[in-house]
């Protein structure tokens, strides 16, 4: 479990190192080298590895252009806290957790289902994969509604992995048209484009593998709704893992290595009249099997 190599008292770390010695598959991962240096000391007999703090190792992998409109606070109550609480205040404290959500919260039955009057069939059904679109820029108010909703999706572990990269401008439309497969027949038509990754740093260990597309499909899907709500009609493309125009893509969107393409959506507002593919779906009972 991540927890500090510092001691206070050396007495108290050679006491621990005689603790870690007594279990022979124990493995301790140190995380800089300063805490490699203190685990030699204290755990002499113990297997110490050095071994690169997750967090710190990705400095530098992500690029943000947004403006950044203050910063995260970490308020603590013990010997590693650099600011102390008598010094923020007790309101201040108060009103910074009232801001946060997190933790665990009831809800009543009524909380959770939906008002009678709200009919999801209909909705559901109402979508359909658009590939003519107005010739015109879809507001960024309409997309951050949508990201919005679809931030809802559910996660592994709640790790909401997930990012969408949007672009409404011509030339780098014209761009990424030249660099996606899965838009023939609509080449040069989509006004819009939305990259969906997610990020493979966020998931661990060999039974994880490949998480990261289940996950993204999740979060697609709701998104795939949200934009719906928001008027915006749009079609999903499937994209070729480690397609030879890969690199090039995320160098443009600005989406870093770590991150895998989930999808690329064309998108647009709806037209007066659009033609779609009515293709008839299955039956229940080709679909569903139950188990006695």
């Amino acid at each position: 479990m991540p927890q500090t190599v510092n001691f206070y008292k050396e007495k108290e770390g050679f006491k621990t190192g005689e603790i870690y010695k007594k279990h022979k598959k124990l493995l301790f991962l140190a995380r800089d080298k300063k805490s490699y240096e203190y685990a030699e000391k204290y755990f002499n007999g113990c297997k110490i590895l050095l071994y690169p703090d997750i967090v710190t190792s990705l400095i530098g992998t992500r690029s943000y252009e947004g403006e950044r409109n203050g910063v995260l606070l970490c308020v603590r109550n013990d010997g590693k806290s650099f600011i102390l609480k008598s010094k923020l205040g007790s309101e201040y404290i108060d009103s910074v957790r009232a801001d946060l959500e997190a933790g665990s919260k009831y809800y009543t039955k009524t909380d959770l289902l939906p008002d009678e009057t709200l009919d999801l069939e209909s909705f559901f059904s109402s979508r359909h994969s658009i590939r003519t679109y107005l010739q015109e820029p879809v507001k960024e108010e309409n997309i951050r509604e949508a990201v919005k909703i679809a931030n809802r999706a559910p996660s592994a572990c709640n790790r909401q992995a997930s990012y969408v990269y949007f672009s409404n401008s011509k030339e780098t439309v014209e761009k990424i048209d030249s660099l996606i497969t899965g838009s023939s027949g609509f080449k040069g038509e989509v006004p819009n484009y939305i990259i969906v990754t997610t990020d493979r740093a966020a998931y661990f260990s060999d039974v994880e593998q490949f998480q990261w597309y289940i996950n993204g499909g999740l979060y697609l899907s709701y998104l795939s709704l949200a934009l719906h709500s928001q008027g915006i009609g749009h079609c999903i493309m499937q994209w070729k893992a480690f397609y030879k125009t890969e690199d090039d893509l995320k160098a443009l969107m600005g989406i870093s290595k770590s991150e895998a393409i989930i999808a690329v959506v064309g998108c647009g507002y709806y037209p007066e009249e659009v033609r779609c593919i009515d293709a008839q779906r299955k039956g229940v009972e080709d679909t569903l099997h139950i188990i006695q």
